[in-house]
């Protein structure tokens, strides 16, 4: 009788300090990912940034024409949210939220490029900035459409 009770006695501590450190295991993990995210995240946060003070610079170096004012206004509205719909998106209340803010940041992201191609084919001596502006952006728009995807792409959460 003796042998039966210490045995269950000691499945159950075994069986308890299993769960404890499966727990344990999956605290870490949770905790390495969220980490991973929140780099990434900050990434974003900083390359989203860095991209609207260079569209920042650019609208600053254009000539004082009307045409370029203009064009250099619309480039500057629309590269310069990227970031904040960025933000916004970090900060949404649902994945449907969240979609929405990464597509508005898509939007403006698509429409910044073609102000730069204008500016590009206007202004010849501003063609690698827009340029270098141009490929940021499609890489931005690579990142958000990949995002935007795998986010679709998860189960709906109960």
């Amino acid at each position: 009788m003796r042998d039966e009770e210490s045995s269950s006695t000691f499945k159950t501590v075994n069986r308890g300090l299993l769960f404890r450190v499966a727990f344990v295991i999956t605290r870490i993990i949770g905790r390495t990912m969220n980490a991973e995210r929140d780099r990434r995240r900050e990434e974003m946060v900083r390359r989203t940034k860095q991209f609207a003070l260079a569209i920042i610079r650019l609208y600053s170096s254009l000539p004082r024409s009307a045409v370029s004012q203009v064009l250099g206004r619309q480039v500057m509205r629309s590269g310069t949210s990227v970031g904040a719909h960025y933000r916004e998106a970090c900060r949404a209340k649902s994945r449907a939220d969240f979609i929405s803010k990464i597509e508005g940041a898509l939007q403006e992201l698509d429409e910044t490029t073609y102000w730069l191609d204008l500016l590009h084919d206007i202004y010849e001596e501003k063609s690698a900035q827009a340029q270098n502006l141009t490929r940021e952006a499609n890489e931005l728009i690579s990142i958000f459409v990949t995002v935007t995807k795998a986010v679709k792409a998860l189960p709906a959460s109960k």
